[in-house]
């Protein structure tokens, strides 16, 4: 009788371990098979006369969240569809009503974007837009969960951010000081630089918080690993857009792990 009671309890043992690791790998499946079905790629179109390049991004997912949440970007707030073939044709009729409308009359900002990078199921945009006939190009990043579709932000990503950007402030102004050194002063077009480049320095209003999010994960795949967090700055227009141009201060993973969120660590397996 005892002996019997050992099977038995032996039994439901065995069952119970099965259902669980059934319930187990079902679940990481299901899982995984959510990761892979997001699939990120550009929808483009373009015009020939004069040409203009148009494009969007198109996500295959289970929910909507992260194509929203990556059109947010947008400087464009009348596009009002989420769908990127109905967005791309309005970008068009925009534009070809600007051609011949006044600009004081035209509301549309030509815009492009750019997937930088798709590992550990992060996703990093680029995202590039200029006033209508202006030269000067702006530059927004964002980096974006592929799974839930949220866009990752620096309180996400760091422990204690105010310290992160007092470094990234100081990097910055770090690089133009040692520039301003190799300067020769005796020459006057380096004279010149010379002196923009330290007014600039002693009227730019610094990063702010909110700058830490326009971030880029870099990913070597030699190394398979990430190793380094890059922080894009944009440039000034005008006649200070060949001095002052577009940017990235970049920080090795290594220095940046103590004070990285363990949910971001866990994230980036690191």
């Amino acid at each position: 009788m005892k002996h019997r009671l050992i099977e038995i309890i032996r039994f439901i043992y065995c069952l119970f371990l099965t259902i669980t690791l059934i319930s187990f790998s079902s679940c990481y499946a299901q899982k995984n098979k959510r990761i892979h079905t997001v699939k990120v790629g550009l929808l483009t179109d373009s015009i020939l006369t004069p040409y203009m390049y148009f494009n969007e991004i198109v996500v295959t997912s289970e929910n909507n969240n992260l194509l929203k949440n990556i059109q947010s970007l947008s400087e464009n707030k009348s596009l009002n569809s989420i769908k990127p073939e109905e967005r791309i044709r309005k970008k068009i009729e925009l534009y070809n009503f600007c051609k011949e409308a006044n600009l004081s009359d035209c509301n549309y900002t030509p815009e492009s974007y750019k997937v930088l990078s798709k590992t550990y199921n992060i996703l990093n945009i680029e995202y590039a837009y200029n006033a209508y006939s202006n030269p000067d190009e702006y530059f927004k990043y964002a980096t974006f969960n592929l799974i839930t579709g949220e866009r990752i932000t620096y309180n996400k990503i760091f422990k204690n951010p105010p310290k992160i950007l007092n470094d990234y402030n100081s990097k910055y102004t770090s690089e133009i000081k040692s520039y301003l050194k190799k300067l020769n002063t005796n020459d006057e077009e380096e004279l010149d630089e010379y002196n923009l480049y330290k007014e600039h320095l002693e009227t730019r209003n610094s990063f702010k918080l909110e700058d830490l999010n326009n971030l880029e994960i870099i990913y070597d795949p030699i190394k398979g690993k990430v190793t380094q967090l890059k922080f894009h700055y944009n440039g000034q227009g005008g006649y200070y857009r060949q001095y002052l141009q577009k940017g990235f201060i970049d920080f090795n993973i290594e220095e940046l792990r103590p004070y990285l969120t363990d949910e971001f660590k866990k994230q980036l397996e690191i």
